[in-house]
This record gives structure tokens, sequence and C-alpha cells, in this order.
């Protein structure tokens, strides 16, 4: 049994209009170019170990000082996990972690299980450089031949190595002006998608990149993005 997923996709073009001015938040952040200080960029849940049922947690750090040996703590909140080592610092570091596997629990798409996400914090020399929340799973799309009789290839997604059949529409941005955008209707927006069973939501490349709080959103109803890049859907 092959087992196909399709994106259906209702495409609506957005009003063309051109909104002058900055929509977000403005603020200024000061940084001393004689004491470095530490800044945490991001955390990327990377893959899960065959071999070793460890997850790879890759988290980027930036402005420390290249002659200074830093000391960092890693815990994962509501679990036991928690690791520290030492870095001398380059302009800009990863650090790889391993979490093992059965720390956690497996996040899954809307209708296929839960949607558990960790908070990881990020401590140097006692000093908190900021958290992420973060979610484990892993995503394969499984194109397998049908055989030397028929062209073309199978496509579909294999999520925690099962696989879903993805259920979803097309987003564009939710208002042409995007300060009257609120989190609030976001979470109607993407609630609403849950309900009625949807799983995965393309982000249509004509659009923006949305904030935080969207992706922030997605992720605990367990619903996942195929994201355009913008200006894909233009010439």
């Amino acid at each position: 049994m092959i087992l196909h997923s399709f994106l259906l996709l209702v495409f609506i073009q957005g009003p063309a209009f051109a909104p002058i001015g900055i929509p977000g938040d403005l603020y200024i952040e000061g940084l001393s170019t004689t004491t470095p200080s530490l800044k945490l960029d991001s955390i990327n849940v990377i893959t899960l170990s065959s071999t070793t049922k460890q997850w790879q947690v890759d988290v980027q750090l930036s402005g420390g000082d290249s002659s200074t040996t830093y000391s960092f703590n890693f815990q994962l909140q509501n679990t036991s996990w928690s690791f520290s080592t030492s870095v001398k610092f380059n302009q800009n570091t990863t650090i790889s972690l391993s979490i093992p596997n059965d720390t956690i629990e497996l996040w899954w798409p809307n209708g296929h299980g839960n949607q558990p996400l960790y908070q990881l914090s990020v401590s140097s020399n006692g000093q908190l450089l900021g958290s992420r929340l973060i979610g484990f799973r892993t995503v394969e799309l499984v194109q397998e031949s049908y055989g030397p009789n028929i062209n073309g290839t199978s496509f579909y997604f294999r999520i925690n190595s099962r696989p879903i059949f993805v259920k979803g529409s097309n987003w564009i941005p939710p208002d042409a002006f995007q300060e009257r955008v609120t989190d609030q209707r976001l979470e109607r927006l993407l609630s609403s998608a849950k309900i009625v069973g949807m799983n995965m939501l393309r982000v249509w490349g004509g659009g923006i990149y949305e904030r935080d709080s969207f992706y922030e959103i997605a992720d605990r109803l367990g619903i996942m993005l195929w994201h355009d890049f913008m200006f894909a859907c233009s010439l």
C-alpha cells in the first residue's frame, strides 16, 4: 500500500497595498566594543541518531571575546537533563548538545498525537543568556520509485517514522496592514485550522515572514509549515 500526501491549496490573492513604515516593535540594543557580551542567537533541533538514540541540538552564540574561555550551563526544563561545558569562544560559536531520546516525548502533527514543547535555557557564568521552546520530531520526505513501468515517484512525509497524510490550506497575511494583526487574531485563525483537522499550512510566498508568535502558536497546535521563500510567487 502506498500512502500519498497531498497539500490542498485554496489560493486567494491578497489585496495589493503598499504599507509605509515599520509595523513591528522598535528597540535599541547597546553593545560594548571593549567588553563583548554574549548573545544567544538560535537553538535548533537537528536530528535523532539511529545508533546512539540521542538528539543533536545546536546552540548558536555570538558576541564573545575570542581570548576568553566561557562556562556554559544548559537546562531542559521539566526533564532531568542538564549539561555543562567550557568553550574558548570565537566571534560566532555553535555548541552541539546530545539529549537522550528517553528524556523527552515526541512532537506529533495535529491528529496524530500530542505536541510537547520543552524550554531549553542557556546560562554562562551564572547569567541567563536566554531560552527557547523546542520540540523533538524527525521529518522525512519520501520519494520512492513506483517501478520501471511507471514514471515518477511517491511524494509524502514520514514524521517520527510514521507516514502522515497532509491536510492543509494556503496562508496569506491575515490583513494587508500588519499593524492591525494581533497575537489573539493569529491564535483564533490557527486554532480554527486545528479544529477542522488541518496539520499543515503553506505560507504563501507573496506574503511576509510572520512574527515569532505565529510559529510558536503553530508549534503548540501541531501545525506544520510548508514555507515559501518570500517573493517566490512574484516576477
